[in-house]
């Protein structure tokens, strides 16, 4: 099938063919967009790279964890520490995440004065500079790697050792805080626990005024004793009284006292048998030993489980007010962050070739625009479209590189 004449078949050849024919127009882009780059890679500051490797921290002991272990080592090996401490697999991704805080970022911007340095306007803003300067990872061998790149290399230095002082400080902070929540609360729970243990002592107290019994055992004891204290002494009596009858009269002095003796204790063991029980001192009945005896116990034992909560309690609120002062995180500095000797950008040979590549690939782009424009006023139907959108005032430029012949 024919083609208009006016109709351009577009191949690859014809395109290579007017890129060739515009090869100075490329090439005065290219040898421009050179010079750029080799100004811009002089003029680029030098950046410096400083890198502190710290041991991945260790949590220094508290004094209530201590408490908590030393309450669970009763419970054997599946106790609540054993798996508190199995939770945490990898501590020093937490640590990555510390490092990267606002907390430690912004702690860092105002110690430097890096609002200044950076010419920020605002805090979110040197955030992100100083943010996109670091990078925190954890090398092969378990390493924290802290690296800080700064177009000054003793601020370079000093950044990257910033981060471990910033680092403790951020958790003394936390631990302080947390040390004093527990403080408050377990002062909340002393002054309960406190209350609790008088209102027990109170309580114990009136059990032992009441039913007239300190010791329970004891007292009982006693009391059994005296009973069978007075049947050997009846038992004597008897024995005595009739050894005496043996020789002497009934009318005898000594006689008519053993005898006396003898009814009087008598008459004291009837009382005790006609009542069921024996009474001491006190007036308590022995057969009302076992209630009394469960009531002084039960007294007893609540003052000794108040006794021993307070106790624990009083040992928890000394151990936060301890912990409030006590560093929590152990951080080992392995190699301190030097000042760098080299440059670690920026890479001169790479903007250059970088801003030259672009130059060219733009100034073949314009080559092809150019040449697709020759290819548009050729034409009857196009120019005549384009005239008309330059008299709509759309476009008010000319083409230098469109031939008089063509217009």
């Amino acid at each position: 099938m024919s083609q208009p004449a006016n109709a351009q078949e577009l191949n690859l050849l014809e395109v290579l063919t007017q890129i060739l024919r515009r090869k100075s127009l490329i090439a005065k882009g290219t040898l421009i967009a050179l010079l750029i780059g080799v100004i811009v890679a002089i003029f680029s500051p030098r950046e410096y790279i400083a890198t502190t490797s710290l041991m991945p921290p260790q949590q220094a002991p508290s004094s209530a964890a201590m408490l908590m272990n030393q309450a669970a080592a009763l419970s054997g090996p599946f106790s609540a520490s054993s798996a508190l401490s199995s939770a945490f697999k990898n501590p020093s991704a937490i640590y990555v995440g510390l490092l990267s805080s606002r907390s430690v970022a912004d702690a860092l911007i105002t110690r430097f004065n890096l609002l200044k340095i950076y010419h920020a306007k605002s805090m979110t803003a040197a955030r992100n500079r100083l943010g996109s300067s670091t990078k925190v990872e954890i090398d092969k061998n378990g390493l924290l790697l802290i690296s800080v790149k700064d177009h000054d290399r003793i601020q370079a230095a000093a950044l990257a050792d910033g981060y471990t002082t910033e680092l403790r400080n951020l958790a003394g902070r936390m631990a302080a805080q947390e040390a004093n929540e527990r403080k408050v609360f377990f002062e909340t729970q002393l002054k309960e626990a406190r209350d609790r243990l008088i209102d027990a002592e109170v309580a114990f107290q009136s059990v032992q005024k009441s039913k007239g019994i300190i010791q329970p055992e004891a007292q009982t004891r006693s009391m059994v004793e005296g009973i069978a204290r007075l049947r050997s002494d009846i038992i004597e009596q008897r024995a005595s009284l009739q050894t005496l009858q043996s020789y002497t009269t009934d009318q005898s002095p000594q006689v008519q006292l053993r005898k006396k003796q003898l009814a009087d204790l008598e008459a004291q063991a009837a009382a005790f048998a006609s009542k069921g029980s024996s009474v001491n001192a006190a007036g308590i009945n022995l057969g009302d030993m076992p209630d009394i005896g469960m009531q002084y116990l039960n007294a007893e034992h609540e003052l000794q489980m108040r006794q021993a909560v307070f106790d624990m309690l009083l040992k928890q609120y000394n151990a936060a007010q301890l912990d409030e002062s006590k560093s929590p995180l152990i951080v080992e500095v392995v190699e301190p962050a030097v000042v760098p000797e080299t440059t670690s950008g920026p890479r001169r040979a790479l903007i250059v070739l970088g801003v030259a590549l672009s130059g060219f690939i733009f100034s073949v782009l314009f080559a092809l625009a150019s040449w697709a424009v020759e290819l548009a006023t050729t034409d009857e139907s196009s120019a005549a479209q384009m005239r008309a959108f330059r008299e709509a005032g759309a476009i008010r430029w000319r083409f230098p590189f469109v031939s008089a012949a063509n217009k």
